[in-house]
């Protein structure tokens, strides 16, 4: 307060002093803050999360209760937090660097790591990705100065829409997005929002630092639809602190006076507020009931960072914008903190600010779409998917193709080969894979998940008679564009062949490619202009013989 002052009216006349200053702060949430954060350190401190807590301070009884501490967490313990009204811009509570002894003046920064992930998401957005994109979360999805970085659990996690990946902090899959993407280029996208970010993807896991009330400034506008709200500073936004300055009886001017400026459109902001209000997206990794969960509409997000001494939990409500931060010493061998710690302190003191408020939530705007899509592809459903969902979308960036993951395939059940057009009816059993990519494969392998063989049943293959051939393509080749289908026919006596093409392993259905009533000897029989949709087809010659009886041969 003293510093927008001294900016406002010069340093000099501030020290003059006679001033009297109305702030933004909200005396009992500000008191409520304080001792709320105090006493979640005094849990830390002492290991023992039942701890009592004073009677003033209503907040802190509603500290959840945490199994946590089967391991020494450290000491030297410190946490600050900010509350901010989004639709104002004013803050309304802000406890500086605080410990047991008391709270200080100093705002100090730290790693703020995957709290960082919805404002990526809203890059990627902006750049034609959506709740619904398709993420790995597997080790080479990992950039190369990454390669050691793990997931908080210490676990990866394999396909997954971005939605999953972003509450749940599984932050292979989304590093290795900002990397395929130019991470730099997406944290430009969201600079208006008030952070300079330039430490590429490994800004979520903790290589920006940043204060709660930054982070609060950032997470506002995803609250208030796109909106900040504040007063001016040269180009920009910032909190409001200060409602009106008196001296002798004359209002200092400027305060008090909320400006806004559209920073992101509603739809974009909406795809963020869907996220991170999707309690049972987050339940994979947090349990139920889990600490940020308020039994209202509410976006929340936890931070972690790879070093794990520095935990966060950040959420809003249309009305209310609150970031917590706990961290300990550094040491070495020490566990990694659980980020619910911080959401514990959030969960007590958000409860608390919204106590009297509606429980307002986000209207979906124009511009917004709903698709049934398959998980974990994101892509439109087969009949082969195991789990549709509904996802949202910009108008305009609903996805136009079919799941590609999961895939019925027909097996010879004896030689567990690709069945073919030679294999008999009653060997043939069908069976839904799941298609790992290439990089994907170790993974799935450690996984267990079976992946279809590569190689085709060719036990059947009956032969031919030497008049009545195919050369080429060769069987099971792989082919595109115009095709030659070259061969023997060549019957004495004969009165014509065809060449026939059918889709799939036993077509039901044979389209006429070429047609001749000479013979022809290893030469070209017809040609194919393959339609566009991959897949297995197979050709078939067939020979009129002299008595009418039909000869043919088939490839696949």
């Amino acid at each position: 307060v003293l510093e927008e002052l001294s900016n406002r009216i010069g340093q000099e006349r501030l020290e003059r002093g006679g001033w009297i200053v109305s702030t933004t702060l909200d005396y009992d949430l500000q008191v409520q803050l304080v001792c709320t954060l105090q006493a979640q350190l005094n849990r830390l401190e002492s290991a023992d999360m039942n701890a009592d807590v004073p009677g003033d301070c209503p907040a802190a009884r509603l500290l959840p209760t945490l199994n946590l501490l089967d391991d020494p967490l450290g000491s030297d313990w410190n946490g600050s937090a900010a509350l901010l009204d989004p639709q104002t811009g004013q803050l309304l509570a802000l406890a500086g660097d605080t410990t047991l002894a008391g709270e200080m003046a100093n705002l100090g920064n730290y790693p703020a790591g995957s709290l960082l992930t919805p404002l990526a998401a809203v890059g990627l957005f902006a750049g034609g990705y959506s709740p619904a994109s398709l993420v790995w979360d597997i080790p080479v999805s990992l950039p190369e100065d990454l390669q050691d970085a793990q997931n908080p659990d210490a676990t990866f996690h394999g396909p997954q829409r971005l939605r999953n990946a972003l509450v749940n902090d599984h932050l292979a899959g989304l590093a290795g997005l900002l990397e395929q993407n130019g991470a730099d280029n997406i944290w430009r996208r969201v600079e208006p929002l008030g952070l300079s970010i330039s430490a590429g993807s490994g800004a979520i896991y903790g290589a920006v630092e940043l204060n709660p009330l930054q982070i609060a400034q950032a997470y506002a506008p995803l609250a208030n639809s796109g909106v900040q709200a504040g007063f001016k500073n040269n180009e920009s936004l910032e909190p409001a602190l200060i409602l009106a300055a008196k001296n002798g009886g004359t209002d200092a001017p400027g305060f008090g006076i909320v400006q806004t400026q559209a920073l992101l459109s509603p739809p974009l902001a909406y795809l963020v507020q869907d996220i991170l209000s999707d309690e049972p997206a987050r339940r994979s990794s947090l349990g139920y009931p889990n600490p940020l969960e308020l039994g209202r509409p509410v976006g929340a997000k936890l931070g972690q960072t790879a070093a794990g001494d520095d935990v966060w939990a950040a959420g809003f409500t249309p009305q209310r914008v609150l970031v917590v931060r706990l961290s300990r010493a550094a040491g070495s061998g020490q566990p990694r903190l659980d980020a619910r710690l911080a959401a514990g302190v959030w969960h007590a003191l958000m409860q608390t600010a919204v106590r009297d408020l509606p429980g307002l939530g986000w209207s979906q705007p124009e511009g917004i779409s709903r698709v049934n899509v398959c998980d974990p592809s994101g892509l439109l459903p087969t009949v082969n998917c195991p789990e549709v969902v509904s996802e949202v979308f910009l108008t305009g960036n609903e996805p136009t193709a079919l799941d590609h993951l999961y895939r019925k395939m027909q097996i010879n059940r004896e030689t567990n080969l690709l069945a073919t057009v030679f294999t008999p009816v009653e060997l043939v059993e069908e069976r839904i894979f799941f298609i790992a990519p290439v990089e994907a494969q170790e993974w799935a392998a450690g996984q267990g998940l079976e992946q279809p063989p590569t190689a085709y049943d060719l036990v059947q293959i009956p032969a031919s008679l030497p008049g009545v051939q195919l050369i080429s393509p060769a069987m099971f080749a792989p082919v595109r564009g115009q095709v030659l289908v070259r061969g023997t026919a060549d019957l004495q006596g004969m009165q014509n062949y065809t060449v026939q093409v059918g889709q799939g392993m036993n077509p039901t259905r044979w389209v006429e490619i070429g047609r001749g009533e000479k013979p022809v000897r290893a030469g070209t029989l017809a040609t194919w202009q393959t339609p566009p949709e991959d897949g297995l087809y197979a050709i078939r010659l067939v020979v009129v013989a002299a008595d009418m009886s039909l000869q043919t041969t088939v490839i696949q």
